[in-house]
């Protein structure tokens, strides 16, 4: 299996599940779970249940308690993972403060619910519309290693049973796997998700360009800022251009 065929496989854990939605949802962690198991299996011949079941091989049997505050739930979770006795791959216990139900499975999955939700609205890793979230460009959060964190956490909730972030924005994700955007999604859909006005207005403006002149016009009013962010002004059609603006705001920054 490809890399680009492996990680679409993904999607349905990153971005919204909608309608539209056609990808087969048994194939959802092969990728993740191949590449973390690649010494020792292929997602191409195993199955699902199987992928998982290895993958949760993984897990230490002894539990380790996590005590979280609902109001601050980043910040006592954080807390709590620095302590001497956590491991992401224990099994986790979590008790909410204030709140007298033991963990038989609902806390925990109630945890990881509220954890994916607020990595994309609170964390400073992620920007955008809600079920439409593209990363965002932090010095802090990169100095803090937030991006990497944010995967640890991911990765940790789909370990054990919890869901996926379901808010990543398609766009970006095809751009993380390589496959050109207007080829294979609705190139609306990709401009929807940038946040940045200019560079909707740049979109806007070589994509409404007919004919040749206008074109070259276009690419001429906005050379300053195409040139600026290493995109080529020469024998580029108007697909190609576009792609490389928007994969500029949805990716590469």
């Amino acid at each position: 299996m490809s890399d680009v065929s492996s990680n679409i496989d993904l999607l349905p854990f990153l971005w919204e599940e909608t309608e539209i939605n056609t990808l087969d949802e048994d194939e959802l962690l092969k990728a993740a779970i191949a590449r973390s198991l690649e010494h020792e299996t292929s997602a191409e011949k195993v199955a699902l249940q199987e992928c998982l079941t290895n993958f949760q091989k993984k897990i230490v049997p002894s539990r380790c308690e996590l005590v979280i505050l609902r109001k601050r739930l980043l910040g006592t979770c954080l807390n709590s993972i620095k302590e001497p006795n956590f491991d992401f791959f224990k099994m986790p216990s979590f008790r909410f403060i204030g709140e007298e139900a033991d963990d038989f499975g609902g806390p925990t999955r109630e945890f990881f619910r509220l954890l994916m939700k607020t990595l994309c609205e609170e964390f400073g890793v992620f920007e955008g519309k809600p079920h439409s979230v593209v990363f965002g460009y932090s010095h802090d959060a990169l100095e803090k290693k937030k991006p990497f964190l944010a995967g640890q956490f991911l990765a940790w909730s789909l370990l054990h049973g919890g869901p996926g972030l379901h808010a990543m924005a398609r766009a970006t994700f095809l751009f993380m796997v390589g496959v050109s955007v207007p080829l294979h999604c609705d190139l609306g859909e990709a401009i929807a998700a940038i946040m940045d006005e200019e560079i909707v207005l740049i979109v806007n403006d070589l994509q409404e360009a007919e004919g040749d002149k206008e074109f070259a016009d276009a690419k001429m009013k906005h050379m300053t800022w195409l040139l600026d962010h290493g995109i080529t002004l020469h024998s580029v059609t108007k697909e190609a251009i576009i792609n490389e603006v928007v994969k500029e705001s949805l990716y590469f920054r």
